[in-house]
């Protein structure tokens, strides 16, 4: 029987009430019940990417590299997917300081990592000094250590955490992959060693090896004892082995599916969701907290940095129609962040069909229509260079904005060379969404100060200082106006236009058990068995 899909819905209660922690009640099982959990098997789960060729948790953004860092890398603390609640992990119990400057935490005194080392306070210290000295290349940790100043070691079960400023939005953030802790001996290692992804972790699963433009195989840690609290058991992993394989096409990985080849898959497409289902499966849906999928202005290009040629990208997206591409829980975007994340800025003013409207907008700023439906402005084609990780809405997309006079060139990248372009500034937009459940991750993307991620090439803007201050406000109602001002303010100038609400469509083998997601839609193998 076929298992109804799950919404994975957070709604976070404010941080800085969580002085101290007990912990929350287990999460729903995600999949199919079971009598009695049976240890053992090699597990197979089809990525529908190659993740980029690094999986160093603390220089990844790729969904995909997540997925896989998750499963080998506990964290301090953990958020739970039912409730929203920060729940103990390596950490047992937290203190804020009033400002939200300093962090101080106790840890479990029974961890190690995979090559004995002791997991402790200088440990900690360690991990938090390497991933502020990686600068840029913390591309999702970063923005987390802003403002960093240092760590303190009290005692070998006590580290203190210091920022120059608050920063409201640090909890949480530990929560995922990105501060992950790697043993101390290896902290020493260039960001180039550390992106094999083969340093000892504390995790339940040992990264053996990552092949690119194939797989990545991990095994079972033995005499891991030290889950998150949203965990359905404890002691070590069922599986004795995961292999996370990487196929491009919907079509192949479901077949695999349906053959037992693997046996589980993400990102099922709309066409292959009922088949599967049909068929005995089960899927799980999971929507993601954060930044919605969006065009992501470079606001140093010609054409990003044009207000015109973005008003009338955003006027021009059918974003109804972009939602038949995709399975369920995919829904036309109202806000730049997910309507789960907490702070959610609803933005459907801002976001309108309007074909007309976008062609006289581009008529009024110069841009006039050439004998192939292409606009042309002093010379330059309106001819858009666009990193878009959802190869699959290329073509509808393309049809979309030529209605409007607006070339679309569809460019076919990898996660690698996705990266290498964005570095080098060589796009017009980046069509991405990133998973974070904290509205923090609007300044990480948008921000022109502070040391912002890349992606926007951001210039100063009215948006800047209502990103910094909420970063800090501890008052939740005032920190909620500072993010409306912020989104309202980047909607409005168009350099982020939010075009779907996104879910993760998982398909499983009719023998898989406990699959499951945590709080920010990563895969969960931890508690899965087959049998």
């Amino acid at each position: 029987m076929t298992r109804p899909a799950r919404l994975l819905a957070v709604a976070l209660a404010p941080l800085l009430a969580l002085t101290a922690c007990s912990a929350a009640q287990p999460a729903t099982p995600t999949s199919s019940a079971a009598t009695t959990p049976v240890a053992g098997g090699n597990y197979v789960h089809a990525l529908e990417a190659e993740p980029g060729g690094c999986l160093d948790g603390a220089q990844q953004r790729f969904h995909v590299a997540l997925n896989i860092v998750r499963q080998a890398t506990d964290s301090l603390v953990d958020l739970d997917p039912e409730t929203g609640k920060i729940v103990p992990w390596l950490a047992t119990a937290w203190e804020i300081s009033p400002d939200a400057k300093t962090f101080t935490f106790t840890l479990r005194d029974d961890v190690t990592f995979s090559n004995g080392e002791k997991f402790d306070a200088t440990a900690v210290k360690a991990n938090f000094d390497r991933i502020s000295a990686l600068g840029a290349k913390a591309v999702g940790a970063g923005p987390v250590l802003a403002g960093y100043t240092g760590t303190t070691v009290v005692d070998p079960t006590t580290v203190k955490v210091d920022f120059a400023q608050p920063n409201i939005q640090f909890l949480q953030g530990l929560t995922a992959a990105w501060l992950g802790c790697i043993a101390p001996t290896d902290t020493q290692k260039t960001a180039d060693q550390l992106c094999s992804g083969d340093s000892p972790a504390p995790g339940p699963a040992v990264i053996d090896s990552y092949t690119k433009n194939d797989s990545a195989k991990l095994s079972k840690r033995t005499g891991h004892a030290w889950p998150s609290a949203t965990a359905q058991h404890t002691g070590e992993a069922y599986l004795d082995s995961v292999t996370f394989t990487f196929l491009s096409e919907s079509g192949v990985r479901v077949g695999a599916l349906q053959s037992g080849q693997v046996n589980s898959v993400s990102l099922v497409q709309p066409q292959d969701e009922a088949v599967l289902t049909g068929s005995g499966f089960s899927t799980l849906v999971a929507s993601p907290p954060g930044l919605v999928q969006t065009w992501i202005a470079n606001q140093s290009s010609a054409l990003g940095g044009d207000e015109a040629v973005r008003k009338a990208i955003s006027l021009a997206l059918d974003r109804e129609a972009l939602t038949t591409l995709y399975g369920s829980g995919f829904a036309p975007a109202t806000g730049l962040l997910s309507p789960n994340t907490p702070y959610f800025t609803d933005l459907s003013a801002y976001i309108t069909h309007d074909p007309t409207a976008a062609a006289a907008t581009l008529e009024e700023a110069g841009w006039t229509l050439g004998s192939d439906g292409i606009r042309v402005k002093d010379g330059v084609r309106l001819s858009l260079n666009v990193i878009n990780v959802f190869p699959e809405q290329a073509e509808l997309l393309q049809q979309q904005l030529k209605t409007v006079g607006i070339d679309y060139q569809i460019r076919k990248l990898d996660n690698a060379a996705s990266s290498q372009a964005i570095a080098q500034g060589d796009y017009d937009f980046y069509v991405w969404n990133m998973t974070r459940a904290d509205p923090d991750v609007l300044r990480g993307i948008f921000s022109s100060v502070g040391g912002a991620q890349a992606y926007s090439r951001a210039q100063p803007s009215a948006a800047d200082a209502p990103l910094a201050a909420q970063a800090g406000e501890t008052d939740s109602a005032k920190r909620q106006a500072l993010v409306d001002e912020a989104s309202i303010e980047l909607a409005k100038s168009y350099v982020a236009i939010p075009q779907l609400t996104r879910a993760w469509v998982y398909g499983l083998g009719k023998d898989v058990h406990g699959f499951t997601v945590d709080g920010e839609a990563k895969i969960l193998l931890y508690d899965t068995w087959i049998g």
